[in-house]
């Protein structure tokens, strides 16, 4: 079991064609992240920086406590769920231009306007839900 730090909500996943992938998702505030970070460490979980963005990782650095902090790193790489893994991701919630790298002032901007907010995605397994190819099937 992995928890990847993001700055972006992705779900990516290298599976078999016939193999649905399905994800939850929660939202969470700065202490459930805290307690996130502490769980984590005491299961032995594996916390993998890819944060593709230097001044996100700069910012988070400075809202956490170091022993947090430290895990928030620059490093732009490809990652894939595997079943049970984690994703927490922290992103600006106002539209903006696509693909723009906010600067370290514009992300405590956007913070201390409460327009960022941190997400924990997993992929999960639930081999019981099937889709036809587009759309689940109806409960009768």
């Amino acid at each position: 079991m992995q928890l990847y730090l993001l700055n972006a909500l992705i779900t990516p996943y290298d599976t078999k064609r016939d193999e649905t992938a399905v994800f939850v998702m929660k939202r969470m505030d700065t202490n459930e992240v805290i307690e996130l970070f502490k769980m984590s460490r005491e299961a032995n979980i594996d916390i993998v920086s890819a944060i593709g963005h230097q001044s996100t990782a700069d910012f988070l650095k400075e809202i956490f406590p170091e022993e947090i902090a430290r895990h928030f790193t620059y490093d732009r790489k490809s990652i894939y769920f595997e079943q049970g893994d984690l994703g927490l991701v922290f992103r600006v919630t106002t539209r903006g231009d696509k693909f723009k790298e906010h600067t370290i002032e514009d992300l405590r901007t956007f913070h201390a306007q409460n327009e960022t907010e941190f997400l924990l995605i997993s992929r999960v397994y639930h081999p019981e839900i099937t889709l036809n190819p587009y759309f689940p099937k109806a409960e009768v």
